[in-house]
């Protein structure tokens, strides 16, 4: 009788840790996508960043051309 409660026992603690390692892999799985979502919006974020510097440093290097040419006729 000892051995059947012991057998039972041990069944019903494997059953739980199972659906305790398929809640956490759940759990894993919604944060990893949930981190992947974000890394994935600031790298468009940091693209954009990326673009606006560009076009910056094409408008304050031909800022510096008219500044430099404009000197020049003086």
């Amino acid at each position: 009788m000892g051995g059947g409660l012991f057998a039972g026992g041990f069944y019903f603690t494997k059953i739980i840790l199972i659906e305790s390692i398929n809640n956490i892999q759940q759990t894993n799985a919604l944060n990893i996508q949930m981190i992947k979502e974000r890394l994935d919006s600031l790298t468009n974020e940091l693209l954009v960043l990326k673009s606006e510097i560009s076009t910056t440093d094409q408008t304050l290097s031909s800022t510096g051309n008219i500044q430099a040419e404009l000197s020049k006729k003086n």
